[in-house]
């Protein structure tokens, strides 16, 4: 079922995964059964045919093995790990995330009266002023009012807008992007900055990432941005810009600057495919810089995802191959290092803080920071499972060769396990879509043939 939920939002996702694990379906026909979830105690609707959310096909599709859908339902810790007590706990909380990541759009002329309170009337007149002198001097006073006022009263959407106004992110003073650049960083880190806010900034930061005289400043700001609104969203708007700019300094700067962030943030919440993406496009680039750069940021990704993530690549050349295994060997067996900046540096902080103050009723907290830990291991792998590319061999799984693997001549037999072989080293992963071939390989687990029995179960593990 996993294949089929890619696309599914994470926090949906966590929830579907959260009701497969305690749905228990028994009777036929469409009635309608209320089933106690075995973690929360909350009950949901199921019908038997399985057509709510898919719960059923889940359940029977999933590896008994597995740590995603359709596994054993976890124990629940201590009293420090639920904040609340029904299903509905984490869709109230993504609301509330949302709300706060996002604001409505002011007009300039409100954001110019919000700045007001901020900034004063001559800085705000000199920002646009024909004088590059002005504009320095404006920009400084700028900047020294957000450092003066406090993050309950910096408007930040307003006074990133008064900073995107004409000429905004294109002016021809190094001194005055310098300036801008900072201002935005600036106010990523003090004020509530939402991602409205994120995207008028980041409308003008990428293309200076290449810079020689604001680079390192673009750099920083875009790690404050990242702080406040998120690594993943805010890098995939830089890609989106840089990658359509077709600005080769820009693109390799980007890509040294993710692979610098990804060490400094964690690499949770990242969506894989869209990264992907955009790296085999820089590892197809005419410039070296940019090639060389998106080496480097697979082998920081390599550390989080492990042996599989070179799954993706296999279908490069080989001279490319080779700098990406060179590349993999460097960071072989390293540990990835601990955040220390955004959500999971946080995440972490609070979970430490839980384990010395007893973790918030009779020590559970602790133990809920570690477990929490634990099923963060294990859904990085889960990730590189689920994005695995996948090829349907349904086609292939022809009558012929299910009656070969019928045959009462066990030479007719093995052949027909050969040919199975060869399918599925073609195939390297496959969807679900194997028609009657699973039952064709079960009897031959009891063949007579004790080579057959060997070769049965080498296809079916």
């Amino acid at each position: 079922m996993a294949p089929f939920l890619n696309e599914v939002d994470k926090l949906k996702l966590e929830k579907i995964k959260e009701c497969a694990e305690g749905v228990e379906l028994a009777g036929a026909g469409g009635k309608v059964q209320t089933v106690a979830h075995k973690s929360t105690g909350a009950k949901v609707a199921v019908t038997a045919d399985g057509a709510s959310s898919g719960l059923k096909t889940a359940k029977a599709e999933k590896p008994a093995g597995s740590a995603k859908f359709g596994g054993p339902s976890k124990k629940p810790g201590g009293g420090g790990l639920k904040k609340t007590g029904g299903v509905s706990a984490k869709p109230k909380k993504a609301a509330e995330i949302k709300e706060e990541m996002n604001e409505q759009e002011l007009s300039l002329e409100v954001c110019e009266e919000k700045a007001a309170a901020v900034i004063s009337a001559s800085c705000l007149h000199q920002l646009d002023s024909s004088n590059w002198k002005e504009r320095v001097a404006s920009m400084e006073e700028f900047i020294k009012a957000v450092e003066d006022t406090d993050q309950a009263n910096l408007p930040c959407q307003a006074l990133v807008r008064i900073l995107a106004k004409k000429p905004g992110w294109k002016d021809n003073n190094f001194q005055v992007i310098q300036l801008k650049v900072r201002a935005a960083g600036l106010l990523a880190q003090k004020g509530s900055f939402s991602k409205t806010s994120g995207r008028v900034v980041l409308e003008g930061l990428p293309e200076k990432l290449g810079d020689a005289k604001s680079g390192v400043h673009a750099r920083e700001s875009l790690c404050s941005v990242a702080s406040a609104c998120g690594l993943p969203w805010t890098a995939e708007e830089v890609f989106n810009s840089v990658f359509s700019q077709k600005n080769p300094k820009n693109q390799a700067e980007a890509l040294g600057w993710l692979s610098a962030a990804i060490k400094d943030f964690g690499f949770a919440g990242f969506n894989v495919k869209f990264f992907l993406t955009h790296i085999k496009v820089a590892l197809a680039a005419q410039s070296p810089a940019v090639r060389t750069a998106a080496v480097s940021l697979v082998g920081v990704i390599y550390m989080y995802m492990g042996p599989r993530f070179r799954t993706f690549f296999e279908d490069e050349k080989q001279a490319l191959l080779t700098q990406i295994d060179a590349e993999f060997e460097k960071v072989k067996g390293q540990a990835p290092p601990a955040p220390t900046r955004g959500v999971a540096f946080r995440r972490s902080y609070e979970n430490v803080c839980d384990v010395d103050d007893g973790g918030g009723g009779g020590g559970g907290g602790g133990a809920g920071g570690r477990e929490k830990a634990d099923e963060d291991v294990e859904e990085d792998g889960d990730i590189v499972e689920d994005l695995l590319p996948r090829t349907d061999i349904s086609s292939k799984i022809t009558n012929e060769l299910v009656t070969k693997l019928s045959d009462k001549n066990w030479k007719i037999r093995k052949e027909g396990l050969d040919e199975v072989v060869g399918i599925l080293n073609e195939a390297k992963f496959i969807t679900p879509a194997i028609g009657e071939l699973q039952l064709a390989l079960r009897s031959r687990l009891s063949d007579s043939n004790k080579i057959l029995v060997r070769l049965g179960v080498l296809v079916l593990a």
